[in-house]
């Protein structure tokens, strides 16, 4: 009995993996915290207003993001 790489059988796994990562790669929005910790204040208060449906200015967003950074 011999194991072969080049056979279907590892076919089918990695397709699952492969579309799995894709597909939670484009659903989960990055995190406003790990923006804030790589100096990213716009695109942190971006996500956090997405998120709460609120405007970029609003004082809700902007104590979210102190709390955070």
């Amino acid at each position: 009995m011999t194991l072969s790489l080049h056979g279907d059988s590892y076919g089918l796994p990695i397709c699952f993996v492969v579309t799995y990562f894709l597909v939670v790669m484009i659903i989960v929005p990055e995190s406003p915290r790990g923006l804030a910790a790589h100096d990213m204040e716009d695109e942190a208060r971006r996500v956090i207003g997405n998120i709460t449906n609120k405007d970029l200015g609003d004082p809700d967003v902007i104590a979210q993001y102190n709390d955070i950074s």
